[in-house]
């Protein structure tokens, strides 16, 4: 056996211990297992002339990190002007005396905004308001921040910039906005709705009815006070994040979202009256350490061909029946992002479609999207979001269990349902030859 392939196998063994470990979180926490990961792979790497420190150092997506730091810094001071705490009464004041109807309305509210924002900066915001409101009710979190997680990976899919794997699968095949929105939007329209119904019927007795005299007592006033005190910056500030979300929608074609979400927290530190240093230190470092380690780790499978070597399978089974070929590839691109991190996987498969001239392809560029897209769902380590919210979930000490089960416990009806409508929707692509 060559040196390299054993050196390979050592990897692969790496990577599945580690992620063992972060699901079960029974021998070291997830953060622990993620750095001892890499410290392996960097010996192993080394040793065996795979790869080098800086080799696996560029696959970290520094745009979701400064992305994320940003919306951290965003959200952390807007908290401070109690508008949060504001339009959190506002709702339960609306909808609180059944707490299902709340959990229905941020989980829409959310699927809107992930169709033409990044769908982490959908929960960051909306995760802010959302604890307030769970807190004034006195019900779990849990199930609101998990399914707003959900929520916004499935809109996601929608829109050519609501997800990074369809701007990927976007420039490779040649498609423009319009595209997404007439070949893949109605069928994530239908999805969410059918998931909304499934949300109803499962949790509409999971919530006691809360008492309108509780809900009576309740005052934005204390909250407008504030507001009112602060009326001039918060102005500001909103208009900033106003600006944000347009450039966005305008001009991240140009301007890359990090960038843009970067200068806006510059700005809202500038305006504000909240020091750097005090802003920095509420930042979720955890967070931002356990998504750079993920990025290094599926680095490393991908330096040593795995990546690559999954595509050029699912290319030979795509030659065969183009139904069985499309139901095995959303199935494998779901089962693969629940896993690994999706980009670098549509990369590789987008070369790989590129590559085939025997069949015609261009169905299987929608099933590529509509796989990824839902396959994050299927763990807590499936999409940033997700990962986000279970952090939270856990400084509030509210964790059921593991993460994994926690994550399980409050989708898998719901994923039930996407991973149905996401095979009869591969099926009719590709019997209808949508491209």
């Amino acid at each position: 056996m060559e040196w390299a392939l054993v050196g390979k196998i050592l990897i692969i063994v790496n990577f599945l211990i580690v992620y063992l470990f972060i699901f079960t979180e029974k021998v070291v926490d997830r953060i622990t297992a993620v750095l001892f990961g890499i410290a392996v792979s960097l010996v192993v790497g080394k040793f065996f002339h795979l790869f080098s420190g800086e080799d696996i150092a560029k696959h970290i997506d520094w745009a979701t990190l400064i992305l994320l730091f940003s919306m951290m810094i965003i959200v952390n001071v807007l908290e401070q002007t109690k508008l949060f705490e504001y339009m959190a009464v506002k709702l339960v004041k609306k909808f609180g005396r059944h707490p299902v109807k709340l959990l229905m309305a941020f989980s829409a509210a959310i699927a809107l905004l992930s169709t033409v924002f990044a769908n982490v900066t959908a929960v960051i915001v909306i995760s802010g308001v959302t604890l307030v409101a769970c807190k004034l009710l006195r019900v779990s979190p849990v199930p609101f921040l998990v399914l707003e997680a959900l929520f916004s990976n499935v809109s996601g899919i929608a829109t050519m910039i609501g997800d990074p794997p369809n701007m990927i699968i976007a420039s490779a095949a040649g498609f423009d906005f319009n595209e997404f929105i007439f070949k893949i939007a109605p069928a994530v329209f239908i999805m969410v709705v059918l998931q909304l119904i499934v949300v109803y019927f499962v949790f509409k007795d999971k919530f006691p009815e809360v008492e309108q005299s509780r809900i009576d007592k309740l005052s934005e006033m204390r909250f407008a006070a504030s507001i009112a005190r602060n009326i001039w910056r918060l102005r500001i500030e909103l208009t900033i994040v106003v600006l944000m979300f347009i450039g966005f929608f305008t001009i991240s074609k140009y301007i890359h979202e990090y960038l843009i979400a970067f200068i806006a927290a510059s700005l809202i530190l500038l305006v504000g009256k909240v020091k750097g240093e005090e802003a920095i230190t509420k930042v979720d470092w955890s967070v931002i350490v356990f998504f750079g380690g993920l990025f290094i780790l599926v680095g490393t499978l991908e330096e040593v061909g795995v990546i690559n070597q999954i595509a050029n399978w699912l290319a030979v089974v795509l030659s065969k029946s183009p139904i069985v070929a499309a139901v095995v590839l959303v199935s494998v691109t779901a089962g693969l992002s629940a896993f690994l991190d999706n980009i670098p996987f549509t990369v590789a498969m987008a070369m790989v479609l590129n590559s085939i001239k025997t069949v015609d392809v261009g169905p299987f560029w929608w099933v590529l999207a509509m796989g990824v897209g839902i396959g994050g769902n299927f763990t807590f380590i499936g999409s940033s979001p997700n990962v986000y919210v279970i952090s939270i979930i856990e400084k509030l000490g509210k964790m059921e269990g593991t993460p994994n089960k926690t994550w399980f416990k409050y989708t898998w009806h719901v994923n039930l349902v996407a991973a149905v409508l996401a095979v009869l929707y591969a099926i009719v692509v590709v019997v209808f030859k949508i491209k």
